[in-house]
């Protein structure tokens, strides 16, 4: 049986082949187009952690193994806080537990963890080095007093930070139990009332157990409010289920401050323990998390790629829907998808580039790599070694005239309407050959469609001819997989002006 499956592939290359000799002009001028593309690939992990906070290799150690794998963008996470605390009502700093592991802010390590990211960057000139943090804008507690069950929920619902190049930047970033997220306010005011308390009982003549216990009451209330110099937190865990909210503002802050934002691993699997050492139950739902990517905007993307194949990239799913609403106008920017490593901590655990994010630049320096972030040319991808390389995805109008006729991952094509050209080559990182299956998915503001599903043996070079009307406005994306690797491409978008 396989080796029917590999003759029939021989044939489809075989006719792929003869169809690309037959197809129009402007398909076979994209070898030429491609030619004078500016951009070059580089390939970099995101979201990696070092001692600083739950690694355990230094700044200086993961860059080195990095060089070894081939890696040119290294793009660090530590966490910013890794902390839990209830407090009893009235005295929440009084008489409150907390749970906490090493983290920067607990450490106070936040201005030397980038500084030394700051140094190692500029001493290697072939590798670009880039500051970012893991935070936790929200959890919140759900007590069931009737069987005394305390759960924790939504504290795997992470988000991450990056570019931002500020300690003070970070430091204020928007999560909960963050002191610096204490503020004064009207309500402020109201924490005072303990003040009236200790009046009544100095002006209460007799004596007795109601004036003693009212006073020490008031007191100790007073003393818990004093802590915070009469602060209150922006959010707290006490008042349950706040939504998308306290994510957005996370969201809102960071593009305030120049930085890019992504949702990290949104399909978390439910009823994590949070720490074996915390022995606190944990639960956050599958669905409502991949949910928020549609319930959230303006971030700059998502993890598309971890160890496990995630939902929300599959046609039709998460992303097709955000991608939908940005054709329809209803959003003011897509989202991008990213490779994120699987939490690599230290040497020998995993291969390092095993999940990876390849940058489309015109050069290997900071700005280059954080504008391709932003701007979603780049494409993730599983495998290390053994990798899927998508070595040309671009589309093509027939406006050879035209110099902006060209358009890769996360650009728009705008042309009068007419006939374009999709392709792409796709090849093994270690030159191999192996059975790929690939899905072309169109997406418009009325559907989702897999418009091919082919499968051929690398290398692979492949054309698709497509049409489009006058005012459609769609994109192409591609998911690719084989026994050993998978590949997500970010969309590119095309516009058929009237």
């Amino acid at each position: 049986m396989i080796f029917t499956n590999l003759f029939l592939k021989r044939i489809v290359g075989i006719s792929s082949v003869i169809w690309r000799s037959m197809i129009p002009v402007v398909c076979l001028n994209i070898s030429t187009a491609a030619s004078s593309e500016p951009y070059e690939q580089v390939r970099g992990v995101m979201h990696i952690k070092s001692n600083y906070s739950t690694g355990t290799s230094t700044i200086e150690q993961i860059i080195e193994e990095g060089r070894e794998s081939g890696l040119k963008v290294l793009v660090f996470a530590d966490r910013d806080l890794i902390e839990v605390a209830y407090g009893v009502p009235f005295l929440r700093q009084l008489a409150r537990f907390s749970k906490s592991n090493r983290a920067l802010f607990s450490e106070g390590t936040l201005s030397e963890y980038l500084n030394e990211i700051r140094r190692q960057d500029d001493l290697y000139d072939d590798m670009i080095i880039i500051d970012g943090v893991e935070s936790n804008p929200f959890y919140f507690w759900a007590l069931n007093m009737a069987q005394l069950e305390w759960t924790l929920r939504f504290w795997n619902k992470n988000m991450v930070a990056v570019g931002m190049d500020s300690a003070d930047a970070y430091r204020n970033l928007p999560t909960i139990g963050n002191s610096k997220m204490l503020i004064w306010r009207w309500e402020s005011v109201l924490m005072l009332w303990p003040v009236v308390g200790l009046v009544y009982v100095f002006w209460l003549q007799r004596a007795g157990c109601v004036r003693v216990i009212l006073g020490i009451v008031s007191a100790l209330c007073l003393v818990n409010n004093a802590l915070t110099l009469f602060k209150m937190p922006i959010t707290d865990p006490y008042h349950g289920d706040l939504g998308t909210d306290p994510f957005q503002c996370y969201i809102d802050y960071v593009n305030n401050q120049g930085g890019l934002v992504f949702w990290s691993y949104p399909e978390m699997p439910a009823n994590l323990s949070l720490n074996s050492s915390f022995g606190i139950d944990t639960e956050t739902a599958i669905g409502a998390y991949a949910e928020d990517l549609a319930l959230t905007t303006d971030y700059t993307g998502f993890s598309a790629l971890k160890k496990n194949n995630l939902n929300a990239i599959d046609p039709g799913q998460e992303w097709d829907c955000i991608l939908k609403e940005y054709l329809d106008g209803k959003r003011q920017s897509p989202v991008w998808g990213i490779g994120e490593v699987e939490d690599y901590a230290t040497a020998n655990e995993k291969q390092m580039n095993d999940i990876a994010t390849v940058f489309l630049v015109r050069d290997l320096s900071r700005t280059s790599v954080l504008t391709a972030l932003r701007e979603g040319r780049h494409y993730a991808v599983r495998g290390g070694d053994k990798s899927l390389i998508l070595s040309r995805f671009q589309i093509v109008s027939p406006d050879q005239s035209n110099p902006e006729h060209l358009a890769v991952s996360g650009q728009e094509l705008e042309f009068t309407g007419g006939d374009i050209s999709i392709g792409f080559s796709m090849e093994k990182l270690d030159g191999g050959e192996e059975l790929v299956r690939i899905r072309l998915i169109r997406v418009s503001a009325e559907e989702v469609k897999v418009i091919d599903d082919m499968q051929a043996l690398t290398p692979i070079d492949y054309f698709y001819a497509d049409r489009l009307s006058d005012g459609d406005r769609i994109c192409y994306r591609l998911l690719a997989s084989s026994a050993s690797s998978m590949l997500v491409s970010n969309p590119i978008f095309v516009s058929a002006n009237k």
